[in-house]
Order: C-alpha cells, then structure tokens, then sequence
C-alpha cells in the first residue's frame, strides 16, 4: 500500500503549531492541550511505545475532533496512523492540514473498516494498540493514564477503560465501564446487555501488539462486530485489566453503524458467538 507521510514524532508540539481548527468550538481537543504532568519518567524514549490507528470513510464531519484528540495529548512516543478508504467528502483536506504530526496515512479504497485497521495494525511498532474510530474522540490525558498503567503493571495484556457515550441530537450523555469477570460470561454478550458485568467500551480498549499478533488480528469477514470477535479471541489468552478512567468519547447518531445497522450488528455478534463455541 502507498504511505504517505513519515514517522516523525519529534515536530509534534503544543497546540500553538498545529493550524487552526476549521470548526470554531472551544474546550478539549479544540483550544486545550493535555496537561497531564509526565509520568516521573526523565528520558521520554522511557515512555511505552502507543500505536493508534483511525479507519475512516467521508467522516469531514467529525474526523478533525477525532485526530486533535490524538495528537494533542501530546504523548512523547505515539505512532499515529490513518487509514482513509478513499474519501470523497472533507476528509482528506482535512487529513493533510494535520499531516506533518500524523506517522502514516493513506486514501485509498478498502474491504471495510475491518480491513482498514488490519492495514494500519501491519504498521504499528508499538508496544500498546489501539484503534480510534474517526467519529470517536480520546479525552484529554487519556495515553498518559494508559501509558503509566502498563508501566506499573506489567502482567497487563488487555486494558479496558470507561467511555462516554454522546447521543447527537439528544444531547443526552452517559457514562459505561468496561469489565469483564470471565470468557463465558462474554460468549453470552450477543444478548446486548442482558448479560451483567459484562461490556467493553472499544475506543477505550488498549493492549499489548504481541496479544494482538497472537491472535491474528481483526477478521475481514466481520463488519459490525469485529471487535466483539476480537475480545473473544483475547479472553482465551489472558484477562481484560480494568480502569474506571473515562478514556474516550463515542458518538450515537442515526448514520453511525452501532444506530443506524443494529439489526446486522445482532446477526453478526450471533454469528461470532456461535463460531467462538464451535471452534
């Protein structure tokens, strides 16, 4: 595939140097920098390596918000990748206003938001993944707390913060934690929510690449439920480590997948499910 840009983290400063945002808003991530305090470590090459990847498709709407959110923590060694499937909307102008703090990014068409991650996922050298949707936002000083967790703890393979969902148009917001006691309660989750003690917020999901190379990455077959899929696979390998810190914003409105697709959403956690107990 054709990369464009560098993996350069040493130009990514305070917010004075990035270009004015095109929306007009305030507060986090539009006129605030994270300021987190360091994490006690003096050499910043000391900070675990964290790899994010943004899948995007015509997200003009929203996808500014999404990489503010990750280039402004300011986080002294993040690799940050974008993997556009060939936008026809703001998506790539806005993309290129950005991309001299942005590692990799690409625009061109894919399978689908599974493939995409796939992509940037082959390209990630961190020692902590993640993948942010381009409609998701992280909250200020999220890699700082994520970073200084897997410093402290080193068994953790799997980490799992809280979220925030954001209904647009409701304005209505509420707060889910990730947990999860055991693979079998997990199995159950296709059920969607009638299973207690069990959720994983996913833009608020953080792990070790060797776990996610272990595994074999997302499955390309899977288009609403891949990280369902994903959390499957993980829990026969090790435990989900959870935090109680909000780490990420996600968005509800009609045209997203979660609201919009729900019916197929349940046929492929189903599907999932079923192929998980079967395997």
């Amino acid at each position: 595939m054709n990369m464009i840009g560098t993996d350069n983290c040493s130009n990514r400063g305070s917010r004075r140097e990035f270009p004015k945002p095109m929306q007009k808003n305030k507060g986090w991530p539009w006129s605030e920098d994270s300021i987190k305090e360091p994490l006690s470590i003096s050499d910043k090459k000391e900070y675990p390596r964290i790899s994010i990847v943004t899948p995007s498709f015509n997200q003009g709407e929203f996808i500014e918000e999404t990489i503010r959110s990750v280039l402004l923590q300011n986080y002294p060694n993040l690799q940050y990748i974008i993997v556009d499937g060939g936008s026809s909307d703001s998506t790539i102008e806005i993309i290129k206003r950005y991309s001299p703090w942005i590692s990799y990014w690409i625009s061109e068409h894919d399978e689908g938001q599974s493939d995409a991650i796939n992509k940037g996922m082959i390209l990630a050298d961190g020692d902590i993944c993640a993948w942010l949707n381009s409609d998701d936002v992280l909250t200020k000083d999220a890699l700082y707390i994520v970073g200084k967790y897997f410093n402290i703890n080193s068994a953790c393979m799997w980490l799992g913060g809280s979220g925030q969902l954001s209904f647009i148009g409701s304005g209505k917001k509420g707060v889910m934690k990730s947990s999860l006691s055991n693979t079998s309660i997990l199995i159950d989750f296709w059920k969607f929510g009638k299973v207690d003690g069990c959720f994983l917020f996913q833009p608020s999901i953080f792990w070790k690449k060797s776990l996610w190379d272990k595994v074999g990455g997302l499955s390309e077959d899977y288009h609403f439920a891949m990280d369902y899929d994903l959390w499957l696979k993980f829990s026969e390998h090790t435990k989900l480590y959870s935090i109680s810190n909000i780490l990420s914003i996600a968005k509800r409105y009609d045209d997203c997948k979660t609201v919009g697709q729900r019916k197929a959403q349940c046929e492929e956690l189903m599907d999932c499910s079923y192929s998980f107990v079967r395997s």
